[in-house]
């Protein structure tokens, strides 16, 4: 896998490549991955319990609007996503397969994301 890094060193900006592989990939110890979670939900400046509020799984995570900071209280999840075009090149407007486990706390400090439950996942085979 070959994937494109931009690096800003004022007022220059510099792009390299970086190229990530493996021998070690075993296809026969891949499993299927049922995800929980099913259906989608906007949600808003808040607190949200997961397996309360939330349904435990793994979620993609867009904006819906304005400029979100969104982060787990164990902070295995953290970011500041945005629908800002001025601040798209530095800031996410979306995040792939988020998981959220039961017991956690979800904090959004602004603005409005939706959470998609993500597919269930069936590993590829050679």
């Amino acid at each position: 896998m070959l994937l494109p890094i931009h690096i800003y060193f004022y007022p220059y900006l510099v792009s390299i490549n970086i190229k990530i592989s493996t021998q070690e990939a075993y296809y026969s110890t891949m499993r299927n991955y049922d995800n929980p979670a099913t259906g989608e939900m906007e949600i808003s400046a808040g607190t949200y319990s997961i397996g309360q509020d939330i349904p435990a799984g793994v979620y993609d995570m867009t904006i819906v609007s304005g400029t979100a900071n969104v982060n787990t209280n164990d902070y295995s999840f953290s970011a500041m996503l945005t629908d800002d075009v001025i601040l798209a090149e530095s800031v996410a407007s979306s995040y792939k397969n988020l998981e959220l486990l039961g017991g956690q706390i979800l904090t959004v400090q602004s603005g409005t994301v939706k959470i998609t439950a993500t597919p269930n996942i069936v590993p590829l085979t050679p």
